[in-house]
């Protein structure tokens, strides 16, 4: 159902600019799906391209019917990085007339009966041989390979109908693993549109914990400094913490959007997510008191499991952009959205079980460069990025997994004695 919005004369304008045309998208803010930080990221800005690869043909009609008005900035002169832009395009163009946006049924069919299985066959472990800690270590398998999942039902890679993906995002998401889609996707989709952008990646700001760049060292208190000194040997411990993190901040998020008078989309998302998130606790904790045979095992199990699916899902999501240098909002204008997915991201090197433990994400770039192409077409894609980025002489980086791992802790390591020299 489309609508025309209308500009309420209180509301400040908020101007993108796409395909050469700008547009204020203000009345958008509080209704936009992918939430509104995304949005403002990009005010006065060409958005171009993060546009067209994250939206909807129905999107583009709806943004038509948002008020025209005249730039607020002129127009940058022609760089080399727009002739990049333009390859890359005329790839997407190549790859739609290829069908390669298409997923196939069977693909989707296999990935997700296959993962839940996973999970099936873990909780057969426990009620019908009492293998607790075998179950433990494959539920915390399952709950990895369901978090690659949700993620692509919830980037709309599955359905062409995206109430479909939407929903899958809540079974797969809310249900069987406690994270809040909706949360998921403003924070995701904020990390896409500005990927290693200090001040708008919300994946790059983890103090106290953690620090990514000079800026972090320097906004850091002297308690924090004290800490984030040994980051690179803690690293690998904590971010077994992640589904714990993750579930406790989809609650508080979940709460809030009850609460938040002004997002239209919030208060639509409320009643099933928090059905979702209950859902997944109630039927939870049914099965550890029902199956578990003391407090102590069922302690254990817990913790086994949410340990090893927090630790497989963010040793993925570390890999991929935290070892590369952070940029300031100068250097990504300057790049432009497609030269600056491939200076911020990171693949690595292909592999049938990597493509499997991975969930994909090992062909990073060309998922952050094309979001909604499918995970079975991403092989595929990464020769073309390759061959663009030879011809452009732009960083295509592809290493070992265990090389990977060295340069991510390497790079802690690099921070952390900034963190160490006396202020």
């Amino acid at each position: 159902i489309f609508f025309r919005l209308r500009m309420s004369p209180k509301r400040e304008a908020l101007p993108i600019t796409i395909d050469g045309t700008t547009y204020d998208v203000s009345a958008w803010v509080n209704h936009h799906p992918g939430g509104a930080d995304i949005i403002e990221n990009y005010r006065n800005r060409d958005a171009t391209d993060v546009f067209m690869v994250m939206h909807s043909h129905d999107a583009l009609n709806k943004l038509k019917r948002m008020p025209v008005m005249e730039p607020t900035s002129p127009r940058s002169p022609k760089t080399p990085n727009d002739e990049v832009a333009e390859d890359f395009r005329k790839l997407r163009k190549d790859m739609i007339a290829k069908g390669m946006f298409n997923a196939s049924p069977l693909f989707y069919v296999y990935k997700s009966a296959t993962t839940v299985a996973l999970g099936a066959v873990a909780m057969l472990m426990v009620t019908h041989l009492q293998w607790y800690y075998i179950s433990a270590i494959l539920l915390g398998l399952c709950y990895q390979q369901l978090g690659w999942l949700a993620h692509d039902y919830c980037h709309h890679q599955v359905f062409s109908n995206r109430a479909y993906n939407n929903f899958a995002g809540l079974l797969f998401g809310n249900v069987m693993q406690g994270y809040s889609e909706t949360w998921w996707k403003d924070r995701h989709n904020g990390h896409h549109a500005a990927t290693n952008v200090q001040g708008h990646d919300p994946d790059i700001d983890n103090l106290p914990v953690l620090a990514w760049s000079p800026q972090d060292v320097k906004n850091a208190g002297p308690t924090t400094r004290k800490l984030i000194k040994w980051q690179q040997y803690y690293f690998l411990p904590t971010i077994a913490t992640l589904r714990f993190i993750w579930c406790f901040q989809s609650i508080l998020a979940v709460m809030a959007y009850k609460a938040d008078a002004k997002n239209i989309y919030y208060q639509r998302q409320y009643a099933k997510e928090a059905v979702g998130l209950a859902l997944h606790w109630i039927l939870k904790g049914a099965f550890l008191f029902g199956y578990m045979p003391g407090i102590l095992t069922g302690l254990a199990f817990f913790l086994i499991s949410e340990c090893l699916g927090g630790f497989g899902i963010a040793i993925v999501v570390f890999l991929n952009h935290y070892p590369l240098e952070k940029v300031e909002e100068s250097v990504w204008d300057g790049h432009g959205f497609c030269a600056g997915q491939i200076h911020t991201t990171m693949n690595i090197q292909r592999g049938v079980i990597v493509d499997w433990f991975f969930g994909g994400l090992n062909y990073q770039i060309e998922h952050h460069l094309w979001p909604t192409l499918p995970r079975h077409h991403l092989k595929a894609a990464s020769f073309e990025v390759e061959k663009i980025c030879q011809k452009h002489k732009l960083p295509y980086r592809a290493p070992p997994m265990y090389d990977g791992v060295a340069q991510l802790l390497g790079y802690l390591g690099k921070i952390a004695k900034l963190a160490a020299v006396p202020v």
